[in-house]
C-alpha cells in the first residue's frame, strides 16, 4: 500500500497528492521501526550495505548514465570549459545525492537516508535506556525543525540531515509493537478528517522529507501519525481478504524495484505523449513487478 501511495503521489495532482505527501514517507520509516529487530549481530552494518546501498549504487549508475552521457556528448561536440564544468557538476551531484537527485532518480534520497536512520537507531538502542532514547528522539525532531524553519538551504550529502526528521518516526514504529493500534483507530480517523479539512482550506501540512519541509511544527507529525495508524488498521482488514492480501503481498515484495523504476517508467510514458494518470500508475507498478519476478 505504501509503495502504491508513493507512485500515486508522483503521478496525480491536487488534493489526493497533498494528502499522500502528508504521511507517505514517514510511513516507510515507521515500517522500518516496526520491522527492526534488536540484534547483537556484528554484521548488521554489512548486511544493510548489501541490502540497501549496493542496489542504490547499481540503479544510480544505470539511471543516471543517461544524463552523464548526454553531457559527455555535448562536451565532445563543443569541447569548451563550460561543457566540462557542467559534466563535472552532473557527476558531483550524482555522488552528493540527496536533494540533487531529480526526475528519474528523484526518490533515491530515501535509500541512503533510511540506511543511516536504521544504523543510528540501532546504535542508540544498544547504548541507551528507553528514557534516554526517547529524549534523543525528541531532540532529533527539534533539530529537524530548526533545519527546516531557519536553515532550509542546508542539506548534507545523501540527505543525511533528514535523518533528524526520520528518527522519531522510526522510533515510533518500534514502540508501536507494544501498542494495540485498534484502540486508536477511531481517534485517528477523526484526526484524518481534520487533516483533509486543513488541506482543502489551503494549509500546507505536508511532511515533505526530501525537501526538509515538515509542515506545521508538531501538528504535522500528529496528523501524519494518525494517517499511518489508520493505514495499519486498513492493512489488517485487507489481510483478511485472500485475493487482495495476495496481490498486496506481491506488490510489497517488489516494492524496492517499484521505487527505483516507477519514475523512469512514468516520465518516459509522458515523454511519448501519454499523460493519462491511470495508464502511468498501472504501467509504473506492473512493469517493475514483472521485472522483479
Amino acid at each position: 500500500i505504501g509503495i502504491l501511495l508513493v507512485v500515486t503521489g508522483h503521478i496525480f495532482n491536487g488534493i489526493s497528492s497533498k494528502i499522500i505527501f502528508l504521511f507517505h514517507m514517514p510511513l516507510f520509516f515507521v515500517i522500518g521501526g516496526i520491522l527492526y529487530k534488536p540484534s547483537t549481530d556484528k554484521n548488521f552494518f554489512t548486511k544493510k550495505i548489501v541490502a540497501l546501498l549496493i542496489p542504490y549504487c547499481a540503479f544510480l549508475i544505470i539511471l543516471y548514465s543517461k544524463t552523464i552521457i548526454a553531457k559527455i556528448v555535448i562536451l565532445v561536440h563543443k569541447t569548451d570549459l563550460k561543457s566540462l564544468i557542467e559534466l563535472l557538476q552532473t557527476i558531483g551531484q550524482a555522488i552528493y545525492g540527496g536533494r540533487y537527485l531529480q526526475h528519474w532518480t528523484g526518490v533515491f534520497w530515501f535509500v541512503t537516508c533510511f540506511f543511516v536512520t536504521q544504523q543510528v537507531f540501532h546504535i542508540l538502542y544498544k547504548k541507551c535506556n528507553k528514557t534516554t532514547l526517547f529524549f534523543i528522539l525528541i531532540c532529533s525532531m527539534i533539530i529537524s525543525y530548526i533545519n527546516s524553519l531557519y536553515y532550509p538551504q542546508i542539506f548534507f550529502p545523501q540527505n543525511i540531515n533528514v535523518v533528524f526528521a526520520a528518527l522519531p518516526f522510526f522510533g515510533m514504529g518500534y514502540y508501536f509493537k507494544d501498542i494495540n493500534i485498534n484502540n486508536y483507530i477511531t481517534l485517528a480517523i477523526s484526526i484524518n478528517i481534520f487533516s483533509i479539512y486543513l488541506i482543502s482550506q489551503g494549509y500546507n501540512i505536508s511532511y515533505n522529507m526530501k525537501s526538509s519541509v515538515y509542515g506545521i511544527p508538531c501538528l504535522s507529525i500528529i496528523l501524519a501519525s494518525a494517517a499511518i495508524i489508520t493505514l495499519i488498521g486498513i492493512s489488517q482488514v485487507f489481510m483478511k481478504l485472500p485475493i487482495i492480501k495476495d496481490l498486496l503481498i506481491l506488490l510489497g515484495q517488489a516494492s524496492m524495484l517499484i521505487m527505483y523504476l516507477h519514475q523512469p517508467i512514468q516520465l518516459s510514458i509522458v515523454s511519448i505523449g501519454i499523460k493519462d494518470e491511470w495508464t502511468r500508475l498501472i504501467a509504473s507498478s506492473v512493469i517493475p513487478l514483472i521485472l522483479h519476478y
